[in-house]
């Protein structure tokens, strides 16, 4: 009876043992596909919240500017602008799938004509997703 005993709980750690064993050897999905559905989803966040603020800062322009109604607009304007700001930013931290989402992220920070003849100045916190994108897309290029 021992026997059965000590292999019963043998197959047992043996069992337990080899569940983590393969979780930890079977590779995850490629980075790739994980960066790309990340990406994709973002993306769509932000056009989203863009497509909201364009639609209600349109209806906002034909409205009297004396009107309460107007007042509540704004303030719900200003809201979706905080809500486009937190998706962009939410954006560029998720890792660029390609370097067209990379050349995206790169135009958002240093295209001097978003705001006049110069770029704005970003917290590292702000572009280090950039950064680590350009690297690992760019390697050695």
């Amino acid at each position: 009876m021992a026997d059965y005993a000590l292999t019963a709980n043998r197959r047992e750690f043996l069992s337990s043992t080899a569940g983590v064993v393969l979780a930890t050897v079977i590779p995850s999905p490629a980075p790739a596909t994980d960066y790309r559905l990340a990406w994709d989803a973002a993306l769509r966040r932000v056009q989203l919240a863009d497509f909201e603020w364009r639609t209600k800062s349109d209806a906002i322009d034909a409205m009297d500017r004396s009107s309460a109604a107007w007042a509540q607009a704004n303030d719900e304007l200003e809201a979706l602008v905080e809500t486009f700001s937190d998706a962009e930013i939410a954006l560029l931290d998720t890792p660029a799938p390609d370097r067209i989402a990379l050349q995206w992220k790169l135009d958002r920070i240093l295209d001097g004509g978003i705001n006049g003849p110069w770029t704005e100045s970003y917290s590292a916190d702000y572009i280090r997703q950039t950064v680590a994108d350009y690297r690992r897309l760019l390697g050695d290029a």
